[in-house]
């Protein structure tokens, strides 16, 4: 079977939620090509790969579908997967020359019916495009925004194991990078440092767990809420214990180095940094939200979103973890990885939807 994938870019997570795809529809005999609308170019080495612009597309989706129609158009393909609205409504706009049995739209977040325009197009123009969310959280959002009612799929974000434990790096390599003592006790908080990851919250649960335990708080991200950051360490009197990286690159690679990853982020749809983190063995403090526990579930240690105070204590036990304790939460945590996130996993839920075969009734167009 003949599989096109589309996404509107190539940045991260995009290039390696792609891949990943790739990768688990491989396994079930599919030949998978990807589309970036745009983006840099990170995929190019791949030849199963098509980039329709390496800058900003110009024309947007209405460009993004001509060059669709156009690459396309002699080839009729088995399912036909998209990622985020940009790329989902350039597949409806090439739809005519694009010829597929199914189409699946992926959605990455909240709010992806949720504009009255955005109901239209799909009541009228999109009544048989499949959708699906990267979490049982999103589908659910799908389902309530939807103007058909229909169910939504659920396929998770995952990660492949082996290429992550081919470059992951041991506790020691780590820390070196990122010039943390060996036997110092540190805690991360890995994303993009904006409104909304809470990055203020992360610093608030620090600050008040502070006195309990010499550890210091590392920031791997960047973003607009840096300054604010700042000035509330400087506040509360920690901003000799809060060492801000920038934005790494191989973030994931570095995860070792903590012995807590602390996510305040109150409304996550996923969290692909939580797979990361299990993967590598960190314990994981966590505001509780739907995406979090799905992704954790009994493995996390959960605190209210509204009361951030209360994640002080909880932080302190998790750094003071006795060291059979968390042998035995790596082991759980590894299972939990191969058994819902991996790439085996998702090509088990890809079998589900196409058939053993790789073949899947009802034709969409």
């Amino acid at each position: 079977m003949d599989v096109l994938q589309v996404s509107h870019n190539d940045l991260s997570p995009f290039l390696s939620l792609c891949r990943t795809h790739a990768a688990a529809l491989g396994r079930i005999g599919a030949a998978v090509t990807t589309v970036y609308l745009s983006g840099a170019g990170h995929g190019a080495d791949d030849p199963h790969t098509v980039y329709l612009s390496r800058g900003p597309l110009e024309g947007g989706a209405w460009r993004a579908a001509t060059e669709l129609r156009r690459r396309f158009a002699e080839r009729r393909f088995g399912l036909v997967l998209t990622h985020r609205y940009k790329a989902y409504t350039a597949v409806l706009l090439a739809r005519r020359r694009l010829s597929a049995d199914r189409v699946v739209a992926m959605a990455h977040e909240y709010g992806f019916l949720a504009r009255r325009r955005r109901r239209w197009v799909r009541r009228w123009f999109a009544a048989d495009v499949e959708l699906a969310g990267v979490s049982h959280a999103v589908a659910d959002d799908l389902c309530r925004h939807d103007p058909l009612r229909a169910n939504a799929l659920v396929l998770h974000n995952v990660v492949d194991v082996a290429a992550h434990d081919s470059h992951a790096m041991s506790r020691a390599d780590a820390r070196a990078r990122l010039a943390i003592g060996i036997d110092e006790l540190a805690v991360g908080v890995v994303g993009r440092l904006n409104r909304k990851k809470r990055p203020d919250v992360a610093l608030r649960v620090f600050a008040d767990a502070a006195g309990r335990l010499p550890f210091s708080l590392h920031f791997l991200g960047t973003g607009e809420e840096r300054a604010s950051v700042d000035a509330l360490a400087l506040e509360r009197g920690v901003s000799g214990r809060v060492v801000m990286h920038g934005f790494v690159p191989d973030a994931a690679q570095l995860m070792a180095a903590f012995d807590v990853l602390l996510f305040a982020a109150p409304r996550e749809a996923f969290g692909m940094v939580l797979v990361e983190a299990l993967l590598a063995g960190v314990p994981v403090l966590a505001a509780d939200s739907p995406g979090a526990r799905e992704v954790l579930g009994p493995l996390g240690q959960f605190f209210p979103v509204g009361d951030p105070g209360s994640a002080s204590e909880e932080l302190a036990r998790l750094l003071e973890i006795p060291a059979t304790e968390l042998a035995r939460w790596r082991g759980e945590a590894r299972e939990r990885i191969m058994q819902l996130f991996s790439v085996d996993a998702l090509a088990a839920s890809y079998r589900l939807l196409l058939g053993r075969d790789g073949t899947g009734p009802g034709a969409v167009f």
